[in-house]
């Protein structure tokens, strides 16, 4: 089964070296693999947000704090494995608030069945 997924990659390679502690704090892959990944133009980070939707949570503060330090990034959204897009933080806000909404409201209709 695919998933909808964001996928995180540094543009400015030449500056890899003072993002990886941060990387690493997220995904726990060793230093040469983030590394060599970021140099080949790979996808650094990866979160299946239709899987997992707190992990995205997780991603936007690695994404703020990339660039807070300066990282130039690209941030793709895969949806279902039928269409790739470039979106901008903007979007992962939006989903995330999506996600808390979904979920108030599923405890919302959860609590009004059992109070019935």
């Amino acid at each position: 089964m695919q998933y909808a997924i964001i996928q995180i990659t540094i543009l400015d390679k030449e500056n890899i070296v003072k993002y990886i502690s941060l990387i690493r704090g997220f995904t726990k892959e060793p230093i040469g693999e983030i590394k060599d990944n970021a140099l080949k133009g790979k996808a650094i980070i990866e979160c299946q947000y239709s899987k997992k939707p707190k992990e995205l949570e997780q991603v936007y503060k690695v994404i703020k704090e990339l660039r807070d330090k300066g990282a130039k990034i690209r941030i793709v959204q895969k949806l279902f494995g039928k269409m790739e897009r470039e979106i901008d933080i903007e979007i992962v806000e939006n989903l995330i608030q999506r996600n808390i909404d979904t979920s108030e409201e599923v405890k919302r209709i959860i609590d009004s069945e059992v109070g019935e």
